[in-house]
């Protein structure tokens, strides 16, 4: 009976669930990472199994590692959490250490093809007090295991092996396939496809790594971290695309709305119908405040540099308006193009005429909840000109420069007018970074 297309596998090292007082198992923002997880596994735990995690619709595994006779505290630990649904087609398998576990998820209960054996690994540093005291190699029974499982299903491991696997080093045979005299002798040899080579960050290759490499080599399996790395930096699109494809494949099959285009044109529409009547008062103040000379030194010329600036902030493989500029193309022509633009900015900013084309955008439809059929449960994004776009707080004070606005009108929910903000308003303050919390300085600005 199959239940289920797809699974959301996770593995998480929480290097202890106590830290300095701070217990994460009583954490609910931690526990509420695994609501969505399917089956998940939760490496180096340091806790006995009366501190063991238990949460709610999973069936849980917890591998214990005895407490140290010399710190009289615990290390390493595995506890492996499968949702109580699929516990009928997931089995448990035997394991001689409590440093890894097999899973064996059946194939007729999940639809595969064939069996999936998944362990889940914590193979403690080498050069740590358990490691040196082992009489065995955690490594050497997991291959052992593969082997075995190799000839039922497939394997999948998951874990933290901590090995050192170098960079550009091969865990597969190189140009294997091109060599017809094995497979001549060996009908049921499966030779190993070139893929490109792991350009991983750490160079280093320690005697673990190399030995993790050999075992990709001698059973066929291959190490996927640096592979997604590698594809991230040298091919984001395709990074996403993946990544897109391995989400839960059910939304696949839910029904598509019997939204028409000409209903989407005419709710969004209508979105912009909402009746507003400004107050008396604040259409005189925005009168007399048009005709009064406030913080005219905001009113410079807007320059090359400021232009240049901008340019190199932002960011590619981002999608264009209407008018089909793209960053990459604002980005490449800014040598011959500033001068251009220059004239263009400064033009707005002393006219006050913005150009139709940057208030024009496409309208991306994203369902929320509710009835896919009703416009009301979808939220629309929309992509504007690459050339309107700005980013941060600081670069709010140059649209308004760049537009040539003077001020913004503050409404609420309902659209009725609260009050106003002025460039001199957004220039009292100025935004930064520091150790990753954001920080807001309101300036003291005087009129001289």
């Amino acid at each position: 009976m199959v239940i289920k297309n797809s699974l959301h596998v996770s593995c998480w090292n929480i290097n202890g669930f106590k830290l300095k007082g701070y217990n994460k198992y009583s954490d609910s923002d931690f526990i509420s990472e695994f609501n969505k997880k399917d089956i998940f596994c939760l490496l180096e735990t340091h806790c006995s199994l009366e501190d063991a995690l238990e949460i709610p619709d999973f069936k849980a595994v917890h591998l214990i590692r005895p407490m140290s006779a010399r710190t009289r505290k615990r290390s390493g630990g595995i506890s492996v959490y499968v949702r109580s649904t699929l516990r009928p087609g997931i089995k448990f398998l035997k394991h001689k250490t409590n440093d890894y576990i097999w899973l064996k998820l059946c194939k007729q209960f999940f639809g595969l093809p064939e069996d999936l054996y998944l362990c889940f690994l914590y193979n403690p540093p080498a050069n740590s007090t358990y490691s040196q005291s082992l009489t065995y190699d955690i490594l050497e029974y997991v291959e052992n295991d593969i082997v075995s499982y190799s000839k039922l299903g497939k394997i999948l491991i998951a874990g933290d092996v901590n090995a050192r696997t170098g960079s550009k080093q091969l865990d597969f045979i190189q140009n294997d396939i091109l060599d017809t005299h094995i497979s001549s002798l060996f009908e049921e040899y499966n030779p190993d496809f070139d893929i490109p080579v792991r350009h991983s960050q750490d160079s280093i290759l320690s005697t673990r790594g190399k030995t993790l490499n050999d075992l990709c080599v001698q059973t066929g399996i291959r190490i996927l971290n640096d592979q997604l790395d590698n594809l991230r930096e040298e091919n984001p699109k395709s990074y996403w695309t993946l990544l897109e494809s391995l989400k839960n494949s059910d939304k696949k099959t839910e029904k598509s709305s019997n939204i028409t285009s000409t209903e989407w044109a005419e709710y969004f529409k209508d979105l912009n119908k909402k009746p507003v009547t400004p107050s008396p008062n604040i259409i005189e103040f925005l009168r007399n405040l048009e005709n009064a000379k406030v913080f005219t030194e905001l009113d410079i010329l807007i320059t090359d540099k400021e232009i240049s600036d901008a340019i190199h902030t932002l960011k590619n493989k981002k999608s264009c308006g209407p008018d089909s500029i793209s960053n990459e193309m604002i980005k490449n022509s800014q040598s011959f193009l500033i001068k251009s633009l220059n004239h263009v900015f400064n033009k707005i900013l002393s006219t006050g005429n913005y150009p139709q084309i940057w208030a024009n955008g496409f309208i991306t439809a994203l369902f929320k909840n509710g009835s896919k059929d009703d416009p009301s449960n979808y939220r629309g994004l929309t992509v504007t000109s690459c050339l309107s776009k700005t980013f941060s707080l600081p670069k709010v004070f140059n649209v308004f420069r760049g537009l040539g606005l003077r001020h913004l009108i503050v409404t609420d929910d309902k659209l009725t007018p609260l009050g106003m903000i002025t460039r001199k308003d957004l220039a009292k303050f100025r935004a930064g970074t520091k150790r990753g919390l954001v920080k807001i300085e309101h300036l003291k600005i005087e009129d001289n």
